[in-house]
């Protein structure tokens, strides 16, 4: 693998919220994937030198590929094969060498599936940390973040396109949330991936901004706007279902054990954020003005109208 690197490769990074650093670079023959890649999220081009947690190097599938030397024989995560990528790395070791198959990169939308196949690793890191990816609205009020979660085609992109100006919009339909110390989290957006693979929209991400969560809201639709709080147990098994139901689309694949292993976290994560953040039932009409109720909660002083 590493004899297709020059040493002339562009490298961006990604600096999340918890101070951790992600970079990413790509041999010559990748150079262009990578550069659309750092362009839907925004990535900064890396200055060089510096800590970082993790570094992604993406390099062209050959059968002569093997492992870097630098790694103890057996100490990588076994990839899983398949006609598109391979991906080579191990909890304890900054480097993370993902293989693409060059013959097949842009076959049916397949650029953006393999970006989404790094990404599932920087999901499951903040999983092992205290945190989770979350299919849900990220909007933000007063510079405090919100979360708005709901099933697909039950009014999430809808609800969060109807939200007046002087709500901020970050993400319609990802968002990761990063434990930033005791009874505190902050909220990232992240890219909308049918935005890309199925309405060949290229929106963009400042994936690196970020807000401290105020509040998770579980939308419904209904014929009255109307914000109830759920207690505490019961927000956890939500969050928790939320969270288990997403995590074999949004995780690596992962074997039964360690299914159980993310499972148990999963359920962990969820009591501690329901124990720190409020949770609230979101009724929701689809002319109404279902915003003002969640202004109620958790801005009481806050005059909407004299927006």
């Amino acid at each position: 693998m590493l004899t297709q690197l020059d040493g002339n490769e562009k490298t961006y990074e990604l600096r999340l919220s918890d101070m951790c650093s992600w970079r990413f670079t790509a041999v010559k023959c990748l150079s262009s994937w990578l550069e659309m890649f750092a362009e839907m999220a925004l990535f900064d081009e890396a200055l060089g030198g510096g800590s970082y947690m993790k570094k992604f190097t993406f390099v062209a599938k050959k059968e002569i590929n093997e492992p870097p030397s630098q790694f103890i024989p057996g100490s990588f995560i076994p990839p899983i094969p398949n006609l598109y990528s391979q991906i080579w790395h191990h909890p304890l070791h900054p480097d993370i060498f993902v293989e693409l198959n060059t013959d097949k990169l842009y076959d049916c939308g397949m650029e953006f599936m393999n970006m989404f196949g790094a990404w599932r690793i920087i999901h499951k890191h903040y999983v092992l940390h205290g945190g989770s990816p979350f299919h849900a609205a990220f909007v933000g009020l007063e510079d405090n973040g919100i979360l708005i979660i709901a099933p697909g085609n039950t009014g999430k992109t809808t609800s969060f396109q109807r939200l007046p100006d002087y709500w901020d919009k970050y993400s319609d339909d990802l968002a990761l949330v990063i434990k930033a110390g005791t009874n505190k989290y902050n909220v990232h957006p992240l890219p909308t991936w049918s935005d890309y693979v199925v309405r060949n929209i290229k929106t963009k991400f400042r994936v690196e901004h970020n807000l401290p969560l105020k509040g998770i809201f579980f939308l419904e639709q209904s014929n009255k706007d109307k914000v109830t709080e759920i207690k505490q147990g019961k927000a956890a098994m939500e969050i928790f279902n939320s969270l288990k139901s997403n995590s074999e689309r949004l995780l690596p694949r992962m074997d039964e054990f360690e299914k159980k292993d993310i499972n148990s976290r999963l359920l962990d994560t969820s009591f501690q954020l329901s124990k720190a953040i409020p949770c609230y039932r979101l009724k929701a009409t689809l002319h109404g003005e279902f915003w003002k109720e969640i202004e109620k909660v958790l801005y009481p002083d806050l005059r909407s109208e004299s927006k």
